[in-house]
């Protein structure tokens, strides 16, 4: 991850919202914070939802959400802690994960009690600051004029690309875009196996 520096002013906000707890998160005080904050990981994100991989770079800032890994709600100090945040769509963030802390291995308070919260092998989803998105899944997108086509693939023998998968529903994002574009009036399954490979050779084959 990118370095990012705080100014004196900036950390003591910092320690004051720690101090107050996770509901302070949404106080006026902290919006220029936030909207630094915000900038700052949407380019290191490279304008890409930390989960799903989708294009954020059209949307306004105040309809993504800087997202706290470890929920603000279940550990305070991690709440400005930048190895816990990450920019996600508001499908991933509120719809599915929201203070959900069921992709952490083992017991929440066994995890919470060590505070050692950034080891790969504590999360079973792809952690967005410690893992590489890349070596687990891959984001395919084919789109003719307005239809689109999309497919996750997980990468071979990634248990955490499997679970991602799973967890964040990406395949009723793939589903449907395939409906869309086969213009189907009932659901069907988006790709067949060997379709799938098919379509990610084809890919691939176009961004080399």
């Amino acid at each position: 991850m990118n370095n990012i520096s705080f100014l004196e002013e900036e950390k003591v906000l910092m320690a004051n919202a720690i101090e107050h707890g996770h509901t302070f998160w949404s106080d006026e005080s902290l919006s220029d914070l936030k909207r630094k904050i915000k900038n700052h990981l949407r380019q290191n994100q490279q304008e890409c939802c930390c989960y799903c991989s989708r294009n954020i770079d059209d949307e306004f800032n105040m309809v993504l959400d800087i997202e706290h890994i470890i929920p603000k709600s279940k550990i305070k100090s991690e709440m400005f802690e930048m190895m816990n945040l990450a920019v996600s769509c508001k499908r991933c963030n509120m719809r599915i994960k929201g203070e959900d802390v069921s992709f952490i291995e083992g017991e929440f308070e066994a995890f919470k009690a060590s505070e050692n919260y950034y080891q790969t092998d504590h999360y079973k989803f792809i952690h967005p600051n410690i893992d590489n998105w890349n070596d687990n899944l891959v984001y395919l997108v084919a789109q003719v004029n307005r239809r689109k086509i999309v497919y996750y693939q997980v990468v071979p023998g990634s248990a955490k690309g499997e679970f991602t998968k799973k967890y964040f529903e990406l395949d009723k994002i793939q589903a449907n875009t395939f409906d869309e574009a086969q213009e189907a009036t009932s659901r069907k399954e988006p790709f067949d196996p060997i379709i799938a490979e098919q379509f990610s050779n084809l890919v691939n084959s176009m961004l080399s």
